[in-house]
């Protein structure tokens, strides 16, 4: 594992975090379960203490897990989910220019916010479901109580944090929607190209507020820790962006928010939600945007054009240039073999399927084509040792 982390040259713990984020296991103990991470639990408990940790902390400090919320039912808002993908892959390819450009260690960061309005059919069934609550409530006293004290303990944990300068820094600058994102972008927030001269370990991070046919645009203070690069402290971008989201709290329920980490050559998206004073959030993907934006606005179904649009806007066509799964994401998903355990559950499900197809008759053939995928096995898991943790 040593070995790994050194030659990756990269924040392992929010990595690891990414890959888990678009796996298919529902929890952070399945997905350890399901990799090499189990194997570095049981040799080298000290060393996998820290990726746990990190974990706990994460959800506990920064966002909740995204993919539970999305799963389950979740309240409906208004909105035209085709404006906001085709505004998001607008912002998407003004940021591939920056990204071009980026030199080594500097990083630069685009916070872009939505209020979301509740739909009127939530609001009927939020009402509903608060009076059957109220009800419940009367018939046991001691219940309410505890849920009030709970109710308590969430508003502390949540609002009573200390929250990032944007309350007293200078207001938002307000545009109109009608002079293009990318021109506001340029104009508003310090430009990126070849004959740039940076700052060692240069830092900024910039928020839009979009809204009907208006743009509010601001420029932060914040700063990584010195002698640290931006590139290997993650955590610092996440919790700037998850403060700024406490802080509009105070005057906003519910809050999307999509936010771009511009670094040296790679762009990474992260998205996070605000309901009810509770933030979720995770790396996305290209592929999760339909999923994501469509579920919160039910009502608006995404148009092909609008596909088409975001496929001009957020194709990578620079070797220069990734996204999506980046080098060093593809390097962490390999060291943690999520792939090939999935390759071993494969086999033995054909397995399977091949005994219970076979008849009595066929039992020599079938034995034949077990010791066949026995042989396929075999050979994954003598690749898949090749390429466990070293300690």
């Amino acid at each position: 594992m040593a070995h790994d982390l050194n030659t990756l040259k990269s924040p392992a713990s929010q990595t690891i975090m990414d890959v888990y984020s678009q796996s298919t296991y529902p929890s952070f103990n399945e997905f350890v379960n399901n990799t090499s991470l189990s194997d570095l639990r049981q040799n080298n408990i000290k060393l996998f203490e820290p990726f746990q940790q990190y974990q706990y902390y994460y959800n506990k400090d920064i966002c909740s897990p995204l993919k539970p919320y999305l799963s389950a039912k979740q309240p409906s808002f208004d909105g035209d989910s085709n404006t906001i993908l085709t505004q998001l892959s607008q912002i998407f390819d003004h940021c591939k220019r920056r990204a071009i450009n980026m030199r080594q260690n500097c990083a630069q960061q685009m916070d872009v916010f939505f209020d979301l309005q509740s739909s009127q059919a939530h609001h009927i069934a939020a009402e509903e479901e608060a009076e059957d609550s109220d009800d419940d409530d009367e018939e046991d006293p001691q219940y309410a109580a505890q849920l009030d004290a709970y109710y308590q303990t969430v508003h502390s944990k949540h609002f009573n944090e200390s929250k990032d300068s944007l309350s007293q820094k200078k207001p938002f600058k307000g545009h109109s929607l009608s002079d293009g994102l990318h021109n506001i972008m340029r104009d508003e927030f310090k430009p990126i190209t070849k004959f740039e001269k940076f700052e060692p370990l240069y830092y900024s991070r910039h928020e839009m507020v979009i809204g009907g046919d208006a743009v509010k645009t601001l420029t932060v203070e914040d700063t990584t820790p010195p002698q640290l690069s931006p590139n290997n402290t993650p955590l610092f971008r996440h919790y700037y962006t998850v403060n700024s989201m406490k802080a509009m709290a105070d005057t906003t329920t519910n809050l999307l928010c999509f936010s771009y980490h511009v670094l040296q050559s790679c762009i990474q998206l992260f998205c996070y939600i605000l309901i009810n004073g509770r933030i979720y959030g995770q790396r996305v993907f290209t592929k999760d945007l339909k999923e994501i934006v469509g579920s919160l606005y039910p009502n608006s179904k995404v148009r092909q054009s609008t596909i088409d649009e975001m496929n001009k806007n957020m194709v990578i066509n620079s070797k220069e240039l990734e996204f999506d799964d980046d080098r060093i994401y593809r390097e962490y998903k390999l060291v943690l073999q999520l792939d090939k355990q999935q390759c071993i559950k494969d086999a033995d499900e054909e397995c399977k399927l091949v005994l219970k197809m076979s008849s009595v008759a066929d039992v020599g053939k079938a034995d034949e084509q077990k010791e066949i995928i026995k042989c396929k096995q075999d050979e994954t898991k003598e690749e898949q040792n090749k390429d466990a943790f070293h300690y």
